[in-house]
């Protein structure tokens, strides 16, 4: 794994010379693969391309003696691409697995049902099978917010959650806070910090976001990169070649956790 990270990086120089790749609008950043640790994701905008990637592979395997997981090649079709299209012989998929997280060719259903759709599932599962263990207020509600919840900090990076998700997710929370008691406090007085009367359950959409936030906030201060494109044309990021000098404000993950708490 460690010797294919060090060595990854001619081949991807080589195919970002060769590729079209994709780009936002006219932008000169383009996006030709994407690797990390041994996965590696290719895009490819022309049928005639399929012919560079075979040589490109080839010459890479021959130069270090790599060799290619067949089981596990997948494809998928964007936009206009055409299934017919044959690449090396691989099956076409509606849906993949990428990194954790699972893309379709339709950015809503990679979010609701695939990916948060199988989160709030598996936390419904596990709020059920740790109902019966014999724990306090105090140790239901830590066991959530360092349990039960870590799996949704790493998906909402990419996906931010939908509310019915939310919705879902507090309501089987809920239920294993009170073990299905009829009177119970409020989530919302839950979330409040202790000194104000509440356990600092974590209110889940103002985190989610939080996240979110701060992971498109990290990638757009990069150069060159997609998502800085797609910030720099939605207006959400302004690039100058000589930015004025003006006053920051350091905004720290509480500040931003509170303020969407109030927010939401």
């Amino acid at each position: 794994m460690i010797l294919f990270a060090l060595c990854i990086n001619p081949l991807l120089i080589k195919l970002d010379s060769k590729l079209h790749g994709i780009k936002v609008r006219n932008n000169t950043t383009k996006t030709t693969a994407v690797a990390y640790d041994d996965d590696l994701a290719i895009f490819i905008t022309h049928p005639g391309e399929i012919d560079v990637i075979k040589e490109t592979l080839h010459e890479y395997i021959n130069a270090t003696g790599a060799s290619v997981n067949e089981d596990k090649y997948r494809a998928m079709a964007l936009g206009s691409w055409i299934k017919t299209t044959s690449i090396m012989n691989i099956n076409y998929y509606e849906d993949i697995k990428i990194l954790g997280f699972r893309m379709t060719a339709n950015i809503n259903d990679s979010a609701k049902k695939k990916s948060w759709a199988m989160l709030t599932s598996k936390i419904r599962t596990h709020t059920q099978n740790a109902y019966h263990r014999a724990l306090n207020l105090d140790d239901r509600i830590r066991y959530i917010n360092e349990v039960i919840l870590a799996t949704a900090w790493y998906t909402t990076q990419i996906y931010p959650p939908p509310k019915d998700s939310v919705r879902q997710i507090n309501t089987a929370i809920s239920w294993f806070i009170w073990k299905g008691a009829v009177f119970k406090v409020p989530l919302s007085t839950l979330q409040l910090p202790k000194e104000a009367g509440g356990r600092a359950l974590i209110h889940i959409m103002a985190k989610c976001m939080t996240l979110f936030i701060l992971r498109i906030g990290k990638q757009g201060h990069q150069t060159a990169t997609f998502t800085t494109d797609w910030l720099t044309r939605w207006y959400l990021y302004e690039r100058t070649p000589n930015p004025p000098q003006i006053r920051r404000i350091p905004v720290t993950f509480d500040y931003l956790y509170r303020y969407n708490i109030e927010a939401a």
